[in-house]
């Protein structure tokens, strides 16, 4: 009753799916290439740029090095010439390197002209072995810097045109590639139109006589008319209703109490779905009310990638800091952590306060270079700066001042976090230490600034117990000294591995 002329309908899908995946991934390499290459242009171009710039200025260099010699005689007027020049003769070969034929011939000319200039020096300095430079020869020697220093507007012209021509070619190859991507979309897009028209005909013309002798079947007539599918899956179907259809009535009371039967079951499949879909809003409600960390670190970078490609470098370094920072103090705020690690966090938060407030405030590090890497519990030594910073200098409008201290000698390491804030007189520091030490009700501490001086303070001790020694020093107008002594023991080892007494 029905005939099967073609493969499954799964098998079709996804060799089409596949021809459409290859498209796509030849249109995404097209575009990641003309991307690739524009980059590659444009830091050519600045390179360049930047190689011309620095040619000019050690030019300058070597002249006012040289009027120096001159002058004075000094030996190291002279080598500092000489360090200009060679600077000088390696940005023209590198104009020379990396350039186009007609910018490359004119850095051959240019460096001519250096050639001359550095001749020149070589034949005067010689001279002066023997008698002084005249006046004659030294406004030679300076007409001749003079007109090298002249050709920077035209050099920059060529450098620029330079930059132009490869501009129209990278521009010209991204128009063409883009008109290949395009006539690929249209293609695709009219496979897909003509694949979709011909599977939904192959599936509905089916169904369509289905229906047919169902109707007939109905009306009681249960020899159907032969059926034409176009899949084995239709085929798997008519084949079924036809088996229905000659076993329909002798069993057509057995198929209605079975249908009664489904009836019951569907309803309670669909109280069921209703449960279940009840239950997946719940878990997809609470999943959306959490922040994932790495998506945030993954979002920085991602800004952080598009400032760099649009030339927001100071936005692009500090997205990569704020990201590092956020991930250190999520990694390590209740981890073990060592002091050098624990630096390097104080220097990012600091960066980062740079941009926030400018001059307003200066920030110091001073570090001794053999500072051992001892453990240390995470995220100690940045909330403390920032207490400085919230709390400490809050009210300075100008003049500010924080700075992190680290002291080592053999016994001991030592450190400062210092600020140059309003203070606190004694009463005040007492009660602040006396908080500290003393705290009943950590709930109602927590609306107090000490907070964070409080969580230092606790997790100390319990990462080094009596191993340590914490203190705060102030006075009216003389700001708040924080200080921190870490014993250390007659073996560094144990200070680098030393096993946390907290979780």
């Amino acid at each position: 009753m029905f005939k099967n002329y073609h493969g499954s309908l799964r098998m079709r899908l996804i060799s089409f799916t596949m021809v459409i995946l290859f498209f796509v991934i030849i249109i995404i390499t097209m575009t990641n290439f003309s991307s690739i290459k524009l980059v590659k242009t444009y830091n050519n171009f600045s390179e360049s740029y930047n190689q011309l710039s620095l040619f000019y200025e050690n030019l300058k260099g070597s002249s006012e090095h040289i009027k120096s010699y001159l002058y004075s005689y000094n030996t190291q007027d002279y080598d500092k010439y000489i360090s200009s020049v060679n600077k000088a003769q390696g940005n023209l070969n590198y104009l020379k390197s990396h350039s186009k034929e007609e910018l490359r011939f004119r850095c051959v000319l240019l460096e001519n002209m250096f050639v001359n200039y550095k001749n020149l020096v070589k034949e005067i300095t010689y001279d002066d072995m023997n008698h002084r430079i005249t006046e004659d020869e030294y406004d030679e020697l300076m007409h001749l810097h003079g007109l090298i220093d002249a050709t920077s507007i035209d050099y920059f012209k060529y450098v620029t045109n330079d930059m132009l021509l490869i501009k129209e070619s990278v521009l010209e190859s991204l128009r063409m590639q883009i008109g290949i991507a395009i006539a690929i979309i249209i293609i695709m897009l009219a496979a897909a139109f003509i694949f979709v028209y011909f599977l939904i005909r192959s599936i509905t013309k089916p169904i369509e006589s289905i229906v047919e002798n169902i109707n007939s079947i109905k009306v009681g007539r249960f020899n159907v008319s032969e059926v034409k599918n176009g899949s084995k899956e239709i085929g798997v179907l008519l084949q079924a209703f036809d088996e229905m259809a000659i076993s329909l009535q002798e069993y057509v009371n057995s198929i209605q109490e079975k249908a009664e039967l489904k009836q019951k079951l569907l309803i309670k499949e669909n109280e069921n779905l209703r449960i279940n879909k009840t239950l997946t809003l719940s878990k997809l409600k609470t999943l959306q009310s959490q922040i994932n960390p790495h998506f945030l670190f993954n979002t920085l970078n991602i800004i952080s990638k598009f400032a760099y490609i649009e030339g927001a470098q100071k936005t692009s370094d500090l997205m990569v800091i704020t990201s590092d920072l956020l991930r250190y103090g999520l990694d390590k705020s209740d981890k073990v952590s060592d002091i050098i690690q624990e630096i390097e966090c104080v220097k990012n938060y600091i960066r980062i306060q740079t941009a926030r407030f400018g001059d307003r405030i200066k920030f110091e590090t001073h570090i001794d270079d053999d500072i051992p890497t001892i453990k240390m519990p995470g995220m100690t030594l940045q909330p403390l700066i920032e207490n400085s910073v919230t709390h400490g200098v809050k009210d300075i409008i100008s003049n500010a001042r924080v700075a992190l201290v680290v002291q080592a000698n053999e016994n001991e390491i030592i450190i400062k976090i210092e600020d140059n804030g309003k203070g606190m007189d004694s009463d005040q520091l007492e009660r602040l230490t006396m908080n500290i030490d003393n705290i009943d009700d950590i709930d109602e501490f927590a609306e107090s600034t000490s907070i964070g001086i409080y969580n230092v303070r606790r997790r100390l001790e319990m990462f080094y117990g009596d191993k340590h020694k914490f203190n705060i020093e102030s006075s009216i107008d003389c700001g708040v000294t924080v200080v921190i002594c870490i014993y250390l023991s007659n073996n560094r080892e144990d200070d680098v591995d030393v096993q946390p007494n907290y979780s």
